[in-house]
């Protein structure tokens, strides 16, 4: 008679289990559906890619669609162009001076993005450049006036004859 009542438990017990059984199941395909939203995101970022771009534009924009679209170092990244590869180093030309030193100030930030393009290509380091022909050229366009004053009232008279006389 002691041995009879064990089994009606062991009856009981695998049914709670057929009914935690279930549940399983429902679990499993929730973490594929929040899987496949992850990967659609990236092929939309990086439709910026084009046939025309050089290998290392192409991992520099890939890197880019990689950085989450809140990071405030996208928008010192913005106009930010892959120039060479050569071994290791992938150089970046940067718009403008400021956005060079930013990235220099602190080694976090140059890190940070070697992460993502480490997912792309192991062991790149990246060097950030300014870009030719970006904010200072203006500067150098600046004109200088050797003559002031009555010299330069005096030249430009001579001009002005001349160019009346003709």
């Amino acid at each position: 008679a002691a041995m009879s009542a064990p089994a009606p438990r062991a009856e009981q017990a695998p049914a709670p289990r057929t009914v935690s059984e279930p549940a399983k199941p429902k679990a499993e395909p929730a973490p594929a559906v929040s899987a496949k939203p992850e990967p659609s995101p990236a092929p939309s970022k990086p439709a910026d890619i084009s046939p025309d771009d050089s290998p290392e534009q192409v991992l520099w924009l890939k890197t880019l669609a990689d950085v989450p679209a809140n990071a405030p170092i996208l928008l010192r990244m913005a106009e930010s162009k892959a120039v060479s590869l050569v071994g290791d180093v992938l150089t970046i030309a940067v718009r403008s001076q400021m956005v060079a030193d930013w990235l220099q100030d602190d080694p976090r930030r140059t890190s940070y993005l070697t992460g993502f393009v480490q997912k792309h290509r192991e062991n790149t380091q990246l060097k950030f450049v300014v870009a030719k022909g970006t904010r200072r050229e203006p500067e150098s366009k600046a004109v200088e006036l050797p003559l002031e004053g009555k010299a330069l009232h005096d030249a430009v008279s001579e001009e002005v004859a001349k160019g009346s006389s003709s």
